[in-house]
């Protein structure tokens, strides 16, 4: 997209907060919850009862969301998957690169945005490549709060990172 062409500040580099996993609150994009840079398969559980709006992705997520970072550096592969535990559940997931590749707690660019409308029970699918080295946060969302608010949901981050994901 255009907005992902915009050039960003100059990397920071992968620091020890990047390699491990955090325990933020994941309740907005400065309190995103970090996942630790390793390559393979990721799988996080949460729920979404009784969190708040803090989001409002391009493609129709505009009710509760959760939050998550990751470091990557440009060329890397992030595959992201939600799963609904919730029939009828319309989930929405998103990705955010930060303008400024050393602000874990911004979601400046969107770069990616996903909702199969009405397709309850469906998983939501983001394939990215980083063209700029940075954090970038996921957000799972999700849409008409009142029927689905306590809705448990499964994402999968698939993580193709270079030699040894750069944590030692």
């Amino acid at each position: 997209s255009d907005a992902d062409s915009e050039d960003a500040d100059t990397p920071c580099g992968i620091t020890s907060e990047a390699c491990t996993d955090g325990l933020e609150s994941r309740s907005n994009c400065s309190e995103a919850r970090t996942i630790g840079r390793r390559a393979g398969l990721i799988t996080i559980t949460g729920s979404l009862t009784g969190v708040g709006n803090d989001a409002d992705p391009s493609c129709a997520g505009d009710e509760i969301d959760h939050f998550y970072r990751v470091y990557l550096l440009s060329g890397e592969d992030i595959e992201l998957t939600l799963h609904h535990q919730l029939d009828g559940f319309d989930g929405v997931l998103a990705v955010y690169r930060t303008n400024d590749a050393c602000t874990p707690s911004s979601c400046d660019i969107e770069v990616g945005c996903q909702n199969a409308y009405h397709q309850s029970g469906f998983p939501e699918r983001i394939s990215y490549r980083a063209t700029h080295e940075g954090w970038h946060t996921i957000v799972v969302d999700c849409r008409l709060t009142p029927l689905w608010s306590s809705s448990n949901y499964t994402l999968e981050v698939e993580f193709a990172c270079f030699g040894d994901c750069g944590c030692t």
